[in-house]
């Protein structure tokens, strides 16, 4: 169970974002760079979709009638759902989570602390995803529940708009003007599009913005394959995403990222819950 979730909605929307930055270098070859990392697990319920699930809420809000408890509806791999339930639990509307076997339980007993209520998709494609039964459910939902809203994370624009908010001027904030590139995962889509869109704005041409997908994930135009990690990637292609948001892309085997992450705990600076997001600053001759 989450035990130091702030208690009230003022408190723990103020203690979303404003994430570090841990400082590794790292040599390769006769270089000396400085790889920065921002610590999106120090957000209250733990990952980024902290951010994404504000912004989702206020969107909903500002569509509906403010100020009336709303039934909100979304499919999720874990992360997001978790920080929904928690951030609707203390806006007071009820939750509604859609999502999928390969959850983690950290993360179901979190939306269970919350008063969710969960729907498990157990119907996969031929690559081991379950996304298209999640969202197939949703629409089931909102047929039956005319009162339900759903934030749908995948298309709504308040994603990456919080992203281009928050998260993109921090990282500048915190890292000056020498940014050589920006390594960001992604998933829906949402935090990667709203951070190059503020860094282009802010930075211009000076810094290269790549994707970080998963080999067999579709977000960014990979051929679907099985993947067993969750939290990035997805079966079906990236509504947010433009050509010029992009630099290039990286794609990433399951067993490369789990290895980074051992790497990265090393240095003390990435815990097993964390949804840290890489961010290299200008390199250094050796």
């Amino acid at each position: 169970m989450v035990t130091s979730v702030p208690s009230t909605w003022d408190e723990i929307v103020g203690h979303i974002g404003q994430t570090p930055m841990a400082t590794v270098p790292v040599r390769l070859g006769k270089r000396q760079w400085t790889l920065q990392i921002k610590l999106e697990g120090r957000n209250p319920l733990g990952s980024i979709k902290d951010r994404t699930a504000y912004g989702l809420i206020r969107s909903a809000e500002a569509d509906r009638r403010p100020g009336n408890p709303l039934t909100i509806v979304e499919s999720s791999s874990g992360n997001l759902g978790a920080a929904l339930a928690a951030l609707c639990g203390l806006r007071g509307h009820s939750f509604i989570a859609v999502v999928d076997p390969k959850t983690s339980p950290l993360n179901l007993d979190i939306m269970r602390q919350f008063d969710a209520q969960i729907e498990v998709a157990d119907r996969s494609d031929e690559a081991g995803s379950y996304l298209g039964d999640r969202i197939a459910r949703v629409r089931r939902i909102c047929a039956r529940k005319p009162d339900a809203y759903w934030t749908n994370q995948y298309a709504n624009p308040a994603n990456p708009e919080i992203h281009y908010e928050q998260t993109g001027p921090e990282i500048v904030q915190q890292s000056g003007q020498d940014l050589d590139c920006v390594f960001i995962a992604v998933s829906t889509g949402g935090t990667i599009t709203g951070i190059a869109r503020y860094l282009r704005s802010a930075l211009a041409a000076s810094v290269r913005v790549i994707g970080v997908d998963a080999k067999g994930s579709m977000a960014l135009g990979d051929s679907p394959s099985p993947r067993r990690l969750t939290g990035y990637g997805a079966s079906r292609r990236c509504s947010f995403v433009r050509a010029d948001d992009l630099d290039d892309v990286l794609w990433v085997e399951d067993a490369e990222a789990m290895l980074m992450v051992r790497v990265t705990t090393r240095f003390g600076v990435c815990g097993s819950t964390s949804s840290a997001l890489g961010v290299p600053s200008r390199r250094n001759s050796a």
